[in-house]
């Protein structure tokens, strides 16, 4: 998220993020543009807890290796108490750009949907940008997904109940993964997808409405999307899911949209498109939400819903 001030801090729907902004535009701090990568990577670390839910207990928490082309990624497997077993699965793919975020910084959301839906969740550490440009993430995504379902019966998991979930540019590949699923005949129980990236190019009404002073800045996701991918492979549809040229067969999806959102408008067209394509989708949009407020339930009354939101479908799709 950006910090860069603005001399008009925008009023939203929600008065508690209206409040936020304020708050965070008066710090003056500098955007992470100006911080660069490696500061950007500290602070982000270093401030996700602040605006988060404190950290719920779950009955195991158990880092993995996963092996993906070209290496190994870090993975984190937290076991909810009331977990099954085997138990249904959430595999976790953390916002950041592409660039930021870590299973540390998204520890308490996973401690969450552990807890709450009484799952595991699988929260993973794929490479970041710009060290490991684009397709490189999507590729450690999916083939981590694919190692899940190889590994259910070692990991005490249900492979008829793996649900893929992420939030921005883990909700890309998210999406994408889900795609790459369907064709490869692996079966996945459901989606959430949460304000995710989704188009080729950000020329959308949202994005030019809320592309200034709502956190997620229009110059930021251009610093994120420089370091991931290049302009000609924008196209392909691991980095831009509305270009599939198919999007029937897929689970069960939950979108979950905050409307004051550059990618809000982004999210609705796919959501959309799933619903014409055949699948099962269900639409959230938070009123007054902005960009990144999934992680700032400390702080927000409406992040809480929008947990209650997530852990609800969860519940559904496990018990289907």
């Amino acid at each position: 998220m950006s910090t860069t001030p603005h001399s008009t801090v925008p009023v939203t729907a929600d008065a508690q993020v209206s409040d936020l902004l304020r708050r965070i535009h008066r710090v003056r701090r500098p955007s992470f543009i100006e911080m660069g990568v490696d500061a950007a990577r500290d602070f982000y670390e270093q401030s996700s807890p602040i605006l988060d839910i404190a950290a719920m207990p779950v009955r195991a928490v158990e880092d993995r290796a996963i092996p993906v082309p070209g290496g190994t990624i870090a993975a984190r497997l937290y076991r909810g108490e009331g977990a099954p077993d085997p138990a249904p699965l959430v595999i976790l793919s953390h916002g950041g750009g592409f660039t930021l975020g870590s299973i540390n910084s998204y520890d308490r959301i996973s401690r969450m949907l552990a807890a709450r839906a009484d799952c595991c969740v699988l929260s993973l550490d794929y490479r970041l940008a710009p060290e490991h440009r684009f397709p490189r993430a999507a590729e450690d995504v999916f083939a981590a997904w694919c190692w899940a379902a190889d590994q259910a019966a070692e990991l005490g998991i249900d492979a008829r109940k793996l649900v893929g979930l992420g939030d921005s540019a883990g909700g890309t590949l998210t999406a994408q993964a889900c795609l790459r699923a369907r064709d490869a005949g692996l079966a996945i129980a459901g989606q959430v997808l949460i304000y995710p990236g989704v188009c080729a190019w950000q020329d959308t009404e949202s994005h030019r409405r809320y592309g200034q002073g709502y956190l997620l800045d229009s110059a930021l996701i251009q610093w994120f999307f420089s370091h991931y991918i290049d302009n000609a492979d924008r196209n392909d549809w691991r980095f831009a899911p509305l270009e599939a040229p198919d999007h029937g067969n897929l689970p069960p999806t939950l979108v979950q949209l905050a409307q004051c959102d550059p990618l809000f408008d982004e999210g609705q067209d796919y959501a959309g498109r799933l619903a014409w394509s055949g699948t099962p989708v269900e639409l959230i949009s938070y009123d007054g939400a902005v960009h990144g407020f999934y992680n700032m339930g400390g702080a927000l009354a409406v992040a809480r819903r929008a947990h209650a939101d997530t852990v609800q479908f969860l519940r559904t799709v496990f018990s289907s």
